[in-house]
């Protein structure tokens, strides 16, 4: 008996997985159909409980930020449609990631300068403080 691995060669344009970014497109979808339920803030919990098995918060996370009709920020009440968002929603959102990202790379430089440095003092045999 003869055991065919090949299967894709036998069935052309059979696909057996898709790509990640299939995926992440077919939960972005997913993700949109659950909050177009809603015209308001919905929490993690209420989507979960809408959800097929297998979404996490993780999972919900991810989906939202891979698309900007998905409304969610940190201190956000939790994720939204940006069609059903005010302006004033879309503003705070904007402030709030805005300012996120100052930190982040203000904290970044801080490691770059910091690894710079003890990179020059460990090269002239100086221990890094």
């Amino acid at each position: 008996m003869k055991i065919v691995r090949d299967t894709p060669a036998l069935l052309p344009g059979l696909k057996l997985r898709r790509t990640p970014r299939e995926l992440l497109e077919a939960d972005v979808a997913a993700l949109k159909d659950a909050l177009s339920l809603f015209h308001d803030w919905t929490t993690t919990a209420g989507l979960l409980a809408l959800l097929p098995p297998g979404w996490t918060e993780r999972r919900v996370r991810m989906a939202a930020s891979a698309d900007p009709e998905l409304l969610s920020f940190p201190g956000s009440p939790g994720y939204k449609l940006t069609r059903d968002a005010t302006p004033e929603e879309i503003h705070r959102a904007v402030d709030t990631l805005q300012s996120q990202a100052r930190v982040m790379f203000a904290r970044a430089t801080t490691y770059s300068r910091w690894y710079h440095r003890y990179r020059a003092r460990r090269m002239e045999g100086s221990p890094a403080r």
